[in-house]
């Protein structure tokens, strides 16, 4: 994958140290929850979603678009809810674009660490096809 991509797409990706964790919870406090990944954690844990979902996406060669897309996931790392698109440019092939990167959501199971779910369990990935 082109570098700049994946700087491009790491941008895009919610819930990690923030979006999902800064939801309140209607249950009285019991115990701690697990600590906010640290800035490396939370590269690290960004860098392997895209990684995980650009290994299953496939957009046109000659495509030059890029669309967000929000999904929520199992523990098990299966998608539970989504994919839904949330903006895109318009380009060359757009509509392919969009297309192959709902297919890779639906089609990649990810790979993640259990004990982080809640970091990870709403994600919105931006998926670029533009020129490397």
């Amino acid at each position: 994958m082109n570098m700049n991509k994946l700087a491009t797409a790491l941008v895009g990706v919610l819930a990690l140290a923030g979006g999902a964790a800064a939801q309140t919870d209607p249950r009285p406090a019991q115990q701690p929850g697990p600590a906010a990944p640290s800035r490396s954690e939370n590269a690290e844990l960004l860098s392997e979603i895209m990684r995980q979902l650009y290994g299953c996406w496939h957009p046109p060669r000659d495509a030059r678009a890029s669309v967000t897309l929000r999904f929520s996931l199992n523990r098990d790392g299966t998608l539970a809810g989504g994919p839904t698109l949330v903006k895109f440019s318009v380009g060359t092939r757009a509509k392919d674009v969009i297309d192959t990167a709902m297919r890779a959501v639906r089609a990649c199971p990810l790979h993640l660490p259990p004990a982080k779910y809640q970091f990870w369990r709403e994600i919105e990935a931006n998926f670029d096809a533009g020129p490397d």
